[in-house]
């Protein structure tokens, strides 16, 4: 399956990327991590769903089912590394605080 990507940053990571860019040192480090944070917890959030979506067998019938599947089974693959990453950019926002 081919995946088209966007050639632009949506408008939420647009103004990320234009408040972080004005910032530096101290300020930029806490913001930065602030971000990263909110990021896992939103990319977690999305894989748990994914993963709950594919346990229950919810799809169509066919390649629909299938491509559930196969989301289901990356998320839940994905899931102890996210997490992972999630308490470790919690601990580094912590110390910066």
């Amino acid at each position: 399956m081919a995946v088209q990507l966007p050639a632009d940053l949506d408008a939420k990571h647009q103004e990320l990327y234009d408040r972080l860019s004005k910032l530096k040192g101290p300020e930029f480090d806490r913001e930065y991590m602030q971000a990263m944070v909110d990021g896992h917890q939103d990319v977690l959030g999305e894989l748990e769903r994914q993963t709950g979506s594919s346990e229950r067998g919810v799809g169509t019938a066919g390649g629909a089912s299938q491509a559930n599947a196969s989301v289901g089974g990356w998320a839940k693959n994905t899931l102890p590394d996210v997490r992972q990453h999630l308490e470790q950019a919690k601990q580094i926002e912590a110390k910066l605080s």
